[in-house]
């Protein structure tokens, strides 16, 4: 009887380590989704199995990845030393020392954070320009210079009209002149009482300034855990810098007494 259940025992060990082996082989080929379901049945026949847990766990880790290596040498899983927009990723097995294709991943997200750049990384600037910074106006009859500043809204358009993105938008759909932009203005905002229409228009900039700090922090097709753009984490870092430089062009303004 007690032999039985040794060579029971014995049997299903034999079976785990199998489960066990052919699950580190699917890993070493990039496929945890395909591991991670021998190595769960090799731990349901050897619960007693750390090297089938671990690896287990590593399985299911990488596919919170929109991408992931394992090293095709030991099979183990390489992380990200830091995340996007700075990403850093070894090119060698943290537990072997063998190389990974992994520096692609970093020219992968440095190419993401340029094209953002290109196409919209210049809107906080020039909304900065037009928005916080006032302009020097002559007045002819009493010949004294004036110290002027655009209405929020107005200084929002023009911001848009310096943004790539925008202008893009613009000229595929037949408006290159931005005729859309200052409707939405006119109907929005200046139909609007001062300061109700300093107080809309910095509503409106709030979620703007969102946007664009979540665009540009959020990866898209660079290495990320998946649904990271919605972790508190990540939303706490967004809302920062949102409200850092929403607050300052609201402070300026609203100190100079330029509410309108």
């Amino acid at each position: 009887m007690v032999g039985e259940v040794l060579q029971n025992l014995s049997e299903e060990a034999a079976r785990a380590q199998k489960l066990f082996s052919k699950g580190m082989e699917l890993l070493k080929m990039g496929k945890p989704r395909e591991a991670a379901k021998r190595l769960m049945k090799a731990l349901e026949l050897n619960p007693d199995f750390p090297e089938a847990r671990y690896a287990l766990e590593e399985a299911l880790e990488a596919l919170n990845w929109n991408s992931f290596y394992f090293c095709n040498e030991c099979g183990k899983l390489a992380l990200p030393k830091s995340s996007y927009p700075w990403l850093q990723i070894d090119g060698f097995c943290p537990r072997c020392g063998n190389s990974l294709p992994t520096k692609k991943e970093e020219l992968l997200a440095f190419t993401e954070l340029a094209v953002k750049a290109v196409l919209f990384g210049i809107f906080p600037v020039v909304t900065f320009l037009f928005c916080a910074i006032p302009y020097l106006q002559l007045d002819p009859q009493l010949k004294i210079v004036k110290v002027m500043w655009n209405a929020f809204y107005d200084g929002l358009y023009m911001a848009a009209t310096f943004t790539p993105i925008v202008l893009i938008g613009l000229y595929l759909f037949g408006d290159p002149e931005g005729y859309a932009i200052r409707n939405f203005n006119y109907y929005t905002f200046a139909s609007l009482p001062t300061p109700i229409d300093f107080v809309a228009a910095l509503l409106f900039f709030l979620v703007l300034v969102y946007l664009y700090f979540l665009l540009m922090l959020t990866p898209i097709i660079s290495l990320h855990r998946i649904g990271m753009w919605k972790s508190k984490e990540h939303q706490k870092t967004v809302w920062t810098f949102t409200l850092i430089y929403w607050g300052i062009i609201a402070l300026i303004r609203i100190s100079f007494g330029a509410t309108y």
